[in-house]
């Protein structure tokens, strides 16, 4: 094995669907062998990251400072970790790295974790970026289509779930009422109203269920009073989010992510990974794992009555709950195991360090996602 120094920019460290793979991918690249260091701003997640086998470089771009000699400070900070390479995890922040890679003449792997507006194409577009990944086909249609990469240019990779520390508790207590869980900002924009009605048309038929609604936001107050008025002050409770995902995911049977989003949200895949079934707002990126009847359900966006009519047929069914919790582990399991993000990873690495010099190895980069994945299921 090549030993590699790989430099991860993930600029913020926070809750997001990016900065949790980066987090991930980091800690398995560290088990493997490979030398990591994490280049952040800060953020939530910080905390997670275990400085004795991570070193941690922080940095500012506040544009005066980076006027002002920051830039300078901030190319020899990463000379002196010396990368192979760096890894940006939001595209936003590319300009950033590619400030030290044409420095330092340092390859860069861009991670997008959506469908990326236009304007940030033209970073992208830099020789020195060798590859873009992205989570799915769909996406690497759109930044091939729509935003003008070049195909073997781009290649798939989403995040991973490390299943070895996720518990796929399937047995739950038969004699108390299936709790459902929503792991959000508490906004109505997230949808979090629309569950709140379908959980009201649930008790006014006498379907037995609870549900915790998990987080903070800005219509906190205006959806306990509607749980309030609807009755369901005895069945619903509202929890800070004071804890990590997994644990949080522990103590619920089925996930709602009633907002339409285009990028997936990461409870969803932990959710799943933790046999957890999920009944997803129709959209976006959580089709990409939620596939109706399969691994979850899938209603229309805004549909208080379809929302209800799903709930209520997973919370009259545990063996159904179980059903689709399975399907979606065993979907998560062969699709997004940290082990094979790792390797697809490692490859796409290594490809880029040694320079891609010839068409043939641009291919086999991007089509490396495949090809690992197509051998763990044979």
């Amino acid at each position: 094995m090549i030993r590699l120094r790989i430099l991860h920019l993930v600029s913020p460290c926070d809750g997001s669907l990016a900065a949790a793979g980066a987090l991930h991918l980091m800690n398995w690249l560290v088990d493997n062998g490979h030398d990591t260091a994490l280049l952040t701003t800060g953020g939530d997640r910080l905390h997670e990251v275990d400085p004795k086998a991570i070193e941690i470089i922080r940095y500012q771009p506040r544009p005066l400072t980076w006027l002002l000699g920051g830039k300078r400070e901030f190319v020899r900070r990463v000379e002196g970790w010396n990368p192979d390479l760096i890894h940006v995890h939001h595209l936003e922040s590319l300009p950033v790295a590619l400030a030290a890679a044409r420095a330092l003449s340092l390859p860069v792997v861009a991670s997008a974790d959506g469908l990326e507006p236009e304007h940030l194409a033209p970073p992208v577009l830099d020789p020195l970026v060798a590859w873009v990944t992205v989570p799915s086909e769909v996406h690497r249609a759109h930044f091939v289509s729509r935003l003008g990469i070049p195909r073997d240019k781009v290649a798939v990779m989403p995040v991973g779930v490390d299943l070895r520390r996720v518990t796929a508790q399937l047995q739950r207590l038969e004699d108390q009422p299936p709790v459902i869980g929503f792991v959000g900002d508490l906004a109505l924009s997230a949808g979090v109203g629309d569950l709140i009605e379908a959980l009201g048309v649930l008790r006014a038929a006498d379907v037995a269920c609870s549900a915790v609604l998990i987080g903070s936001g800005p219509d906190e107050a205006v959806l306990r009073a509607r749980a309030q008025e609807l009755g369901l002050d005895a069945s619903i409770r509202f929890r800070p989010r004071d804890a990590s995902l997994g644990e949080l995911v522990s103590g619920i049977d089925l996930l709602v992510n009633p907002a339409h989003q285009d990028q997936l949200a990461p409870v969803v895949l932990e959710a799943m990974a933790a046999a957890r079934p999920v009944v997803a707002a129709a959209g976006g990126g959580v089709t990409e794992l939620v596939h109706d009847g399969k691994t979850g359900l899938l209603v229309p966006p805004r549909d208080v009555a379809a929302l209800a009519a799903a709930l209520r047929t997973l919370v009259v069914d545990r063996s159904r709950i179980r059903a689709l919790g399975q399907a979606a582990r065993s979907l998560v399991a062969e699709r997004f195991d940290l082990n094979l993000i790792g390797q697809v990873a490692q490859e796409l690495y290594r490809h880029a360090a040694a320079g891609l010099a010839t068409s043939s190895a641009r291919a086999e980069g991007a089509s490396v996602y495949r090809r690992i994945t197509d051998k763990h299921r044979s």
